[in-house]
């Protein structure tokens, strides 16, 4: 959603006029903001993340324990190995990660995603509820003293702010039919995904062609 900003009143407006002091507003001013209301539990691409994790984990330990026997003692003992619970005790890493991802997402909750584009880049900032198991379930620090009020008056804390520049921004991908738009810093590693509103897509694709030409 479009907005105008006036810094003199500290406030959003609809249009190119501030509702407060009657001042007007410059294309400077303009941002685009939106919220996202999601669920962490059902986020395909950390669930995709936890077993790449389970995979490398397990993998490694393959090879350092059967490459160890295979060196120290010779090939017979190293397919020995395979005889026993060894190699299921080291695949049963790979459901142990899933299950301990499972029960972290679970216990994070809801939380709502506001993001806003600017002139200099974007801003994402992660709220969820007021509580110490959600922070601790993102791996952060308890910020009780930081609580807020929702527009419900329901108890939030900020648990993140990311802040991306255009400038540093290598690569862009855009994917319509899920209305997300991703930023990478490098490419294929640790984007900023940009979860929109189906309707807010187009708006905010136009937006950040304007900042990512040839991107």
């Amino acid at each position: 959603m479009i907005k105008y900003y006036c810094k003199k009143c500290n406030l959003d407006n609809d249009g190119p006029v501030c509702q407060s002091c009657g001042k007007k507003l410059t294309g400077g001013s303009m941002h685009n903001v939106w919220a996202i209301r999601r669920l962490p539990l059902t986020d395909g691409s950390v669930w995709l993340f936890a077993f790449a994790i389970g995979c490398t984990v397990s993998l490694l330990l393959f090879v350092i324990l059967f490459g160890a026997e295979f060196f120290l003692t010779g090939t017979d003992k190293m397919t020995a190995l395979f005889a026993t619970d060894l190699p299921m005790l080291v695949l049963a890493i790979i459901p142990l990660v899933l299950l301990v991802t499972g029960l972290m997402l679970a216990l994070q909750g809801k939380e709502v995603l506001f993001y806003s584009i600017e002139g200099y880049g974007v801003i994402l900032r992660t709220w969820h509820g007021a509580s110490r198991i959600k922070c601790w379930a993102r791996l952060c620090g308890a910020k009780m003293d930081n609580v807020m009020e929702d527009e419900n008056g329901q108890g939030v804390i900020m648990a993140y702010e990311r802040v991306t520049l255009w400038k540093d921004v290598k690569q862009v991908r855009y994917f319509p039919r899920r209305a997300e738009i991703r930023l990478y810093h490098a490419a294929h590693l640790a984007p900023m995904v940009l979860r929109i509103p189906q309707e807010e897509y187009q708006a905010a694709e136009t937006l950040v062609k304007k900042f990512c030409k040839n991107k």
